[in-house]
């Protein structure tokens, strides 16, 4: 009896943790849809599945020495992972939005410190704003 409760309890956090369009989405708009369907070129789950959306502003991203993208969360910066840069062969079409075509977007998960301030992201999906 104990187990399936604590099976219970483990589904409900797993079902809630996945990613949710904020309040007052328009679900049913092509920008929504476009969002949508895109895929983490590293292992083809849905980026919105996997994570929440964030769009950056411009200087919250920037292209590192090395050549990878690198995005400021909070305070820091972390590293893009390049198998998890969405490439341009692999958009879902043109953007329907022409206002947000400047906008980078990151989809990824933090890791929380005991300061309660951001330790690690994982990224899972990345598009540049110079890309769409």
């Amino acid at each position: 009896m104990r187990a399936s409760r604590l099976l219970a309890a483990l589904l409900l956090v797993a079902v809630s943790a996945h990613a949710s369009p904020p309040p007052g989405t328009d679900l049913s708009s092509p920008e929504h849809a476009w969002w949508e369907c895109h895929h983490d070129p590293a292992d083809g789950k849905v980026c919105c599945n996997v994570a929440d959306g964030h769009v950056l502003k411009d200087d919250d991203w920037k292209i590192g020495p090395d050549g990878h993208y690198k995005i400021r969360v909070e305070t820091s910066w972390f590293d893009v992972p390049p198998e998890n840069v969405i490439q341009p062969s692999t958009l879902c079409g043109p953007e329907p939005n022409e206002e947000n075509r400047s906008m980078a977007k990151v989809w990824y998960s933090p890791t929380w410190n005991a300061e309660n301030s951001i330790e690690s992201i994982k990224v899972y999906c990345f598009m540049s704003g110079q890309m769409y």
